[in-house]
C-alpha cells in the first residue's frame, strides 16, 4: 500500500513538474514570483502597520515614509524595505542565491519591529500598542520571496543533477 502511494505521489509530482516546465520558462516563472511578492509588499503599504497607545493608526505607507528615522534610534527594521526590494529585483533577474540572501536579511531586520516601542514626536513620545495586519503582510512578502528563491534553487539543482546524470 505504501509503495503504491509513494509511486502515485511521485507520478503526480513529475506530472506537475512537466506541466510547469512545458508551459513556462524559468524566466517567466521568476517574473511571476517576483511580481507576486512585490504585490503582497505593496498591499502591506495600504494596511495598518501598527496602532499607538494614543489610538493613532499608522498605515504601512506612513511607516515607509518616516521609518528611516528609526535608524537614528538604532532601530534598523526599516532597512528591511531596502533589502526586500533588492531581493524582489534579484528574484526577477533570476539570481536566486543572492535574492535569498537579501530576503533573509530583510526578514531578520523586519523581526526587530517586535522590539519597537517608542515613537518620538516633536514634543512628546508615544508608544506602540500593537503591530497590526499590515506588518504581518509585510513580513509575509519577505517569507514568500524566500520560499520562491528556495524553490527555484532546488529546481535548478535537480535540473543540474538530472543533466549530469545522463
Amino acid at each position: 500500500m505504501e509503495r503504491n502511494q509513494c509511486a502515485l505521489c511521485e507520478y503526480r509530482a513529475k506530472k506537475w513538474y512537466l506541466l510547469v516546465d512545458a508551459h513556462m520558462s524559468n524566466r517567466q516563472l521568476s517574473m511571476i514570483l517576483a511580481f507576486s511578492c512585490t504585490g503582497v509588499y505593496v498591499l502591506s503599504l495600504f494596511l495598518t502597520a501598527f496602532v499607538l497607545a494614543s489610538g493613532e493608526v499608522w498605515p504601512g505607507w506612513l511607516v515607509l515614509e518616516v521609518g528611516w528615522m528609526g535608524v537614528l534610534m538604532l532601530m534598523f527594521a526599516w532597512l528591511a524595505n531596502v533589502a526586500g526590494l533588492v531581493s524582489f529585483l534579484l528574484l526577477a533577474l533570476c539570481d536566486y542565491g543572492l535574492a535569498l540572501m537579501f530576503t533573509v536579511i530583510a526578514f531578520v531586520l523586519g523581526l526587530q519591529s517586535f522590539f519597537f516601542k517608542a515613537v518620538p514626536y516633536d514634543n512628546r513620545v508615544d508608544y506602540v500598542d500593537h503591530l497590526d495586519v499590515g506588518f504581518y503582510v509585510w513580513m509575509l512578502s519577505f517569507f514568500l520571496a524566500a520560499l520562491c528563491c528556495f524553490a527555484q534553487l532546488v529546481q535548478a539543482k535537480r535540473k543540474t543533477r538530472k543533466t549530469s546524470g545522463q
